[in-house]
């Protein structure tokens, strides 16, 4: 399915890339979130999804996680990627000249179903 990354982060490539992603979006948009954007950016500095509800712009992390025991978003995110994340969030805000305010949320999956097992809003 993957390997880990320097933070120890589960990747997922190719088939179950694409099942976690789509897990992600039908996830949010049963919640009423509308999907801007999926992947923006380039180098290490993405975003998984850009999403809007309620009036807010949302940035949303998506992870797998193994484990889910003992695996939570602070685990799988490392100083340097909540660097890239920043990073990516300044550059999307900047190229839309969106100057209103917004959520940073992390979405974990796990398991063959790719099944959501935390939401987190606001954690920057």
């Amino acid at each position: 399915m993957g390997r880990k990354n320097e933070g120890g982060k589960l990747m997922v490539y190719g088939e179950a890339k694409r099942k976690l992603e789509k897990s992600a979006r039908l996830y949010l948009e049963m919640r009423g979130f509308l999907i801007k954007e999926q992947n923006w950016g380039s180098g290490k500095n993405k975003i998984d999804l850009i999403a809007f509800k309620a009036g807010l712009i949302h940035f949303i992390e998506v992870n797998y996680i193994k484990d889910t025991l003992s695996d939570t978003s602070v685990d799988v995110l490392t100083e340097s990627r909540l660097k890239q994340i920043k990073d990516a969030i300044d550059a999307w805000m900047s190229e839309n000249r969106y100057t209103g305010q917004y959520v940073f949320s992390t979405l974990q999956l796990s398991g063959q179903e790719m099944a959501v097992v935390s939401f987190n809003e606001s954690i920057l």
